[in-house]
């Protein structure tokens, strides 16, 4: 799990969890945050948080990956660059 807070007015901003953390460049002040969590070696949950009434709150249910059998869930493509970043710096 992981705690948010602005740095400069020192508040809280909310929790997430999550293993990786995924937040696009947007110009907006407060992005959304897409989180990913293992379940098992291809396996696991996406999980999307935006910022509303001053936290980072869950919005919607949990998106499952499953892509250990044949007609599993993918991760969306979008995350693809993310992955190989990831893999690349060994997390």
């Amino acid at each position: 799990m992981w705690r948010l807070y602005d740095s400069k007015r020192h508040t809280f901003l909310g929790e997430i969890w999550g293993q990786f953390l995924y937040v696009p460049v947007k110009n907006s002040a407060w992005p959304r945050i897409v989180t990913y969590g293992h379940e098992s070696v291809c396996s696991g949950s996406l999980a999307r948080f935006e910022f509303r009434s001053g936290q980072y709150r869950l919005i919607g249910n949990y998106y499952a990956i499953n892509e250990c059998i044949p007609n599993g869930t993918p991760l969306p493509r979008q995350f693809a660059r993310a992955r190989r970043l990831c893999d690349c710096y060994g997390s």
